[in-house]
């Protein structure tokens, strides 16, 4: 669904499913990132949504169809980030997930929306994984009690059932 800007602007609201997104800008990065592992992502999806048309993905192993690597014993319901980046690239789905544009474009849609449509779920925007001194790292969002905020997590990490990959259906 595609509709103009103006029109978007005039009938979005604080709990209104449509998102909209300027797409010729790049957004702004951490001061930490050196780069981004998938640059001809950054600014790929349309220009307008809505976020009832996104899907929330688990890698098989949050899922619990798969065991994990053991890593950890403690942890063979968790994948790493590194084994769902991998899994996204090699299923031809990383060109599907939500970026920091999209991220930020819900961030600034305000803690009800969020709670609205995401409820306690963190939402990882794996169209926009990017490096630092230490490795590669993807953003998600949360929310704390009062705000949506954006974080970064390594993907060295574990992602657990909460860790959802934000991903645009197609038509």
């Amino acid at each position: 669904m595609m509709i103009n800007e103006k029109k978007c602007n005039a009938i979005m609201d604080m709990e209104h499913p449509i998102i909209c997104i300027n797409r010729s800008v790049s957004p702004k990065y951490p001061d930490f990132v050196k780069k981004l592992a998938n640059p001809e992502l950054e600014l790929q999806g349309p220009t307008s949504f809505l976020v009832t048309k996104l899907s929330l993905w688990l890698h098989p192993i949050q899922e619990g169809k798969l065991k994990a690597v053991a890593y950890d014993e403690e942890r063979d319901d968790a994948a790493r980030g590194y084994d769902i980046y991998k899994y996204l690239e090699k299923n031809k789905m990383l060109e599907s997930c939500c970026n920091l544009v999209d991220l930020k474009a819900i961030q600034d849609r305000g803690i009800v929306f969020f709670r609205k449509y995401f409820a306690k779920k963190f939402v990882f925007g794996w169209g926009s994984v990017v490096v630092d001194n230490r490795g590669y790292l993807v953003p998600y969002l949360y929310t704390d009690s009062v705000r949506v905020k954006l974080g970064w997590r390594y993907l060295s990490d574990y992602f657990v059932f909460r860790d959802f990959a934000l991903l645009m259906l197609r038509n």
